[in-house]
Parts: C-alpha cells; structure tokens; sequence
C-alpha cells in the first residue's frame, strides 16, 4: 500500500460509522504514520508505519507491526 493510499484509507475508515466505529473505539488516542505526514484522531500517542494508522482504525491490529507510544498498550488490550 502507498502512503497516499493509506492515507485515503485512513479518512474513510475514520469518518465512517460502520462497520468499524473507529472514531468510539479509538477515542483518546492519536494514530500517527511515522513515515508520512498523516494524523488520526486525538490524545495518547499511536505511532507506525503509514499502513499502520488505517489498519488499527479498521480493528486489523494483528496484521501490522508492533505500534508504540504511550497510547499503544492501551490500544493493543483493546
């Protein structure tokens, strides 16, 4: 995936309801792509790869690299 595409992918997933609710499920923590200039959401910090922001929006923690930061465990756990 580009990082244009994961970007676009990133503000479908986090402006639509269903079938994610990625706004509700992820209140409090702000998604962050290390590796492009892209941002979801607000609060404890999420970082990964450009893919990485979209893919745990979309509740597809599993298929991405470890995130970190201090929102990550909380975020994992979920």
């Amino acid at each position: 995936m580009r990082a244009v595409e994961a970007t676009g992918a990133l503000d479908r997933v986090w402006e639509r309801g269903c079938p994610f609710h990625a706004r509700r499920r992820l209140a409090g923590l702000r998604l962050v792509a290390t590796d492009a200039d892209r941002t979801g959401g607000e609060g404890e910090l999420v970082e990964g790869p450009v893919t990485a922001p979209p893919m745990l929006a979309a509740g597809r923690g599993a298929s991405v690299a470890r995130p970190h930061g201090e929102g990550a465990e909380r975020l994992l756990a979920s």
